[in-house]
C-alpha cells in the first residue's frame, strides 16, 4: 500500500445502544469459547455493504458524492435484529455473525445502487451475494473441529436481543489494521436528508 492510499469500506453505522446490546449479548455467547475465537471489538461492529480496498486519498469526495446519488430516497433504513449464524456454516465455522431483519428490500437496493455507482470509479461489482449480517467473532486459525460442535451447543439456547433500530446514513469507513484487531474511523457519510460530511483528512 502506498503512503497515500487508505484502506476503507462502505457500511451503515449502528446506533450507540444497539452496540451496547451486542457487547452484552456477545459477553454471553464468548463464555467458553475465548481461546478458538478472535471477537470482534462491540464499538467496532457495522453492517458491511462494500469492500474498497486500498484507495487513494483523492478518490474519497466521488466516492462520497456516489453514496449520496444511490442512497437517494432509501433512508433512512429500520431493522432489528434476527438470528445467529456462521460462515460457512456451523459445522465449519469461521465467521460467527447476527443477522438483521426488516428494511431488507431497501436494503439490497441501495447496495445494488452502490455497486452500479461505483463501477465507474473502478471498483468491480463484488461477485458474492450479498448477505447482511454483523459480525460478532471469526474463527482462529487452526482451531480443531471441536470448535464447530462448542460453537453450536453455545448458540442453540440463544436469541439475539429484542431492539429495534434506525439507520439515518451510510458511510465510508477507514479501516486500520494493528497487533490487536482492526481500528475504524469515518472518512465521511450522506444522510437520509441527503447532506454531506466529510472528514477532511484521511
Amino acid at each position: 500500500m502506498r503512503g497515500d492510499e487508505i484502506r476503507s469500506f462502505i457500511a451503515l453505522e449502528l446506533p450507540e445502544d444497539v452496540k451496547r446490546e451486542l457487547k452484552a449479548f456477545q459477553d454471553r455467547i464468548r463464555r467458553g469459547l475465548e481461546e478458538p475465537v478472535k471477537w470482534v471489538d462491540p464499538w467496532g461492529i457495522h453492517l458491511t455493504l462494500k469492500f474498497l480496498g486500498n484507495i487513494p486519498a483523492a478518490k474519497i469526495p466521488p466516492i462520497i458524492h456516489a453514496l449520496k446519488e444511490a442512497s437517494r430516497g432509501l433512508l433512512p433504513l429500520k431493522f432489528s435484529l434476527e438470528e445467529l449464524g456462521a460462515f460457512p456454516d456451523l459445522r465449519k465455522p469461521q465467521v460467527i455473525w447476527v443477522g438483521v431483519e426488516g428494511e431488507i428490500q431497501k436494503l439490497s437496493l441501495l447496495q445494488r445502487n452502490i455497486e452500479s455507482r461505483l463501477l465507474s470509479l473502478g471498483f468491480p461489482r463484488e461477485e458474492r451475494e450479498f448477505v447482511p449480517h454483523l459480525t460478532l467473532g471469526r474463527v482462529r486459525r487452526g482451531a480443531g473441529r471441536e470448535v464447530g460442535g462448542a460453537l453450536q451447543r453455545a448458540l442453540s439456547d440463544l436469541l439475539p436481543p429484542s431492539i429495534s433500530f434506525v439507520i439515518e446514513a451510510v458511510s465510508l469507513m477507514k479501516s486500520t489494521l494493528t497487533p490487536q484487531g482492526a481500528i475504524y474511523s469515518r472518512l465521511g457519510s450522506v444522510n437520509a436528508r441527503g447532506e454531506i460530511w466529510m472528514s477532511g483528512r484521511g
